[in-house]
């Protein structure tokens, strides 16, 4: 918790003063792409700060409130962000679009080209770091963290192809135009991808098809299971919770049964990381047979 707080806190800071350094060279040398990276910068910090705040509260464990805990305040969070990283976006092309198109003096553009690739190292080095530690930790908060990082050093690096591009065709006057709505581009799909992961949670959309035969392959391990019934996965903040209802011999007692669904949890908790609760139902060999017949009757 300290070392994803840390890590997040260091790449605020970062977008921070890049972003700032951005959009006053983007001023002074009226650079409308490099004012859209800069601005980029500060979506992130938005995101930082709201993915702070919801991760203390994700936190936190069910109560008499909240029976299943607070993760997905995370989810709420990331939705917002979307948000907001939309509405920036469309603000930016929108301004791209009606403003008049200006060349960079060619004095300013040796300067843009340098912050730009200062920039990319920077951004490239945080996306590593933070993405490698995001995966050791298994924290999806750091790795979507990580990502923005991926994100700005792409979007700086069509704003450093626009000055190149500028400074050998001087007379395509489009380029910084292009460059721009390419950026807010970037910010834009960012911003669908993120709100739709983020409502396929709150709807209980089912994870993807591996992790769902990843933990039927798990429970079929048990040679005491002789059939899985019911699989129900859902994520919550990122974690995913596990509902099986599995069937076993008729002969087995309430403490073999008992037993059974406490291995089962343990193993599918130790080989996928990511999980935070499984429920395990354990019923007799044939049960799921007699209800279906039952309904069809």
């Amino acid at each position: 918790m300290k070392e994803s707080t840390s890590l997040i806190i260091i790449s605020m800071v970062a977008n921070v003063g890049l972003g700032i350094i951005e959009i006053v060279l983007g001023l002074v040398t009226a650079n409308k792409a490099l004012i859209a990276d800069g601005v980029n910068g500060f979506t992130d910090l938005i995101s930082s700060a709201i993915m702070l705040v919801t991760q203390r509260i994700g936190v936190r464990g069910p109560d008499q409130q909240m029976h299943f805990g607070y993760n997905r305040v995370e989810t709420i969070g990331s939705l917002l962000v979307s948000f907001v990283m939309v509405i920036i976006a469309l603000a930016i092309i929108q301004d791209a679009i009606h403003a008049p198109n200006q060349m960079t003096a060619p004095a300013n553009q040796a300067l843009i080209v340098i912050v730009a690739l200062i920039v990319i190292a920077i951004k490239e080095a945080l996306f590593r770091y933070i993405s490698r530690v995001g995966k050791r930790q298994n924290n999806k908060i750091l790795i979507a963290n990580a990502w923005m990082n991926r994100v700005d050093s792409v979007s700086t690096g069509i704003v450093l192809v626009s000055v190149l591009v500028e400074s050998a065709f001087p007379q395509v006057a489009i380029t910084m135009t292009v460059a721009t709505i390419l950026v807010a581009g970037f910010i834009l799909h960012a911003a669908i991808s993120v709100g739709i992961d983020a409502i396929k949670e709150l709807i209980d959309y089912s994870p993807s098809h591996e992790v769902i035969n990843l933990i039927e392959e798990i429970v079929q391990r048990f040679p005491e299971v002789t059939y899985v019934s019911e699989k129900r996965v859902r994520t919550l903040g990122g974690a995913l919770a596990v509902e099986l209802c599995v069937e076993t011999n008729p002969a087995s007692t309430i403490e073999h049964g008992a037993e059974l669904a406490n291995h089962i949890e343990r193993e599918i908790k130790n080989t996928i990381g990511n999980v935070i609760e499984v429920k395990v139902r354990v019923t007799p060999t044939g049960n799921y047979a007699k209800l279906e017949k039952h309904m069809d009757n």
